[in-house]
């Protein structure tokens, strides 16, 4: 699938960043993966359906080179990973929009 057959866009690039793929991911519908890449890093959008049940906490992590941010858009949840600073990620979590 592509990103904006699933409804997403980016409303500005992340700068070096291109898009490498769009999966629709697990057996929730409207679950999946954007993937992007610099041609050194690479970075995953996982964008889920909102549930308050298990998305309690917002925030950002890391653990050696990946850094995590997670976040809520509107009805959905946002997962971005990826081996960059934590400036990058936020750049797509800030840039990233429901276009239906």
């Amino acid at each position: 699938t592509t990103a904006a057959a699933e409804g997403w866009t980016l409303r500005s690039p992340v700068a070096g960043f291109r898009s490498t793929g769009c999966w629709r991911r697990g057996s929730t519908p409207g679950s999946l993966q954007w993937t992007f890449s610099d041609g050194l890093a690479s970075v995953s959008l996982f964008i889920e359906p909102y549930d308050r049940q298990r998305h309690t906490q917002e925030g950002m992590m890391a653990a050696g080179a990946t850094v995590t941010l997670t976040r809520r858009l509107q009805d959905h949840w946002l997962t971005a990973m990826g081996e960059v600073p934590p400036q990058t990620l936020r750049a797509f979590a800030q840039g990233l929009e429901r276009k239906r």
